[in-house]
């Protein structure tokens, strides 16, 4: 277990700004991944920034680590997700449920 002290979630707390990029390593691995074609639409799962997400865990989780911490995440997406793009990502604990 780490000795290091970190602040445990509060409501109102801004998580870390990050970046995202959707690379064709990504898209591979996705669509390999879940024996899938990519689709002949153009458009882009959504399912592929839950990587963004879930490396906030460290900013959410209590510092004990005992349990199950139950987490809704929601995305925003203003416009559809493109290949080779680099996205800006930010978070914040909006509830904790008790």
């Amino acid at each position: 277990m780490s000795s290091v002290k970190r602040q445990d979630p509060y409501t109102g707390k801004k998580l870390t700004t990050t970046e995202f990029e959707v690379t064709d390593r990504l898209l591979h691995d996705h669509y390999d991944g879940l024996e899938l074609s990519p689709s002949s639409t153009g458009f882009l799962p959504s399912t592929i920034i839950s990587e963004p997400d879930n490396a906030y865990f460290q900013e959410i989780a209590y510092s004990y680590q005992q349990g199950h911490l139950w987490m809704r995440q929601q995305i925003r997406l203003r416009a559809p997700i493109q290949q080779n793009t680099t996205y800006q990502v930010t978070g914040s604990i909006e509830e904790i449920y008790s």
